[in-house]
């Protein structure tokens, strides 16, 4: 009897013990973001040579099932939902900066080289950071701005909004969370 006792209690210890080595498996219902970093950087366009100025976004993902980004296969069959999805909003307006009429936000399709090898965990859920070139406005009037965005997958999930800080698209420093 108090062999069993002892050999129960052994293996309670040996099982807590085990516990904390082990990862539960997480399943986000949807693709999840953290702002970390913008930039502006200028670069010279190549065909005219005119200096421009573009804002690079670095932020972190982690996505269920490793469905993020463009795949060649999806180009091929037309389908690119993989995207991101970005608003400028001048300083201190909720009102939307307008690219074109009646047009506030804009999208662009999240390259699958970008989340290829990333940190993978169990159950294919990839972790990792992206870095993307957004469209700048082209206004000489307008210095400081902030950026919301967010991310699809593949399965037209949305992930969660996020924003940057105002920054001033004549610094070229960058902008940190």
């Amino acid at each position: 009897m108090k062999i069993r006792i002892v050999l129960a209690l052994l293996c309670i210890l040996g099982f807590g013990w085990c516990l904390p080595g082990c990862e539960p498996v997480v399943k986000y219902e949807k693709p999840f973001i953290r702002f970390k970093e913008i930039k502006v950087v200028e670069y010279r366009e190549p065909l005219l040579g005119n200096i421009e100025k573009k804002a690079l976004l670095t932020f972190s993902f982690v996505v269920s099932d490793g469905n993020l980004g463009v795949r060649p296969i999806d180009i091929s069959r037309g389908e690119r939902f993989s995207r991101i999805y970005y608003t400028w909003y001048p300083q201190g307006s909720d009102k939307p900066y307008e690219f074109r009429p009646d047009t506030t936000t804009i999208d662009h399709a999240i390259p699958y080289s970008e989340v290829m090898n990333k940190d993978g965990a169990q159950n294919k859920v990839l972790k990792g950071t992206i870095e993307i070139q957004l469209e700048t406005p082209n206004q000489q009037n307008l210095d400081f701005m902030r950026v919301e965005f967010y991310i699809t997958d593949r399965a037209k999930n949305e992930s969660n909004l996020e924003r940057t800080p105002d920054f001033s698209l004549f610094d070229i420093s960058g902008s940190k969370k």
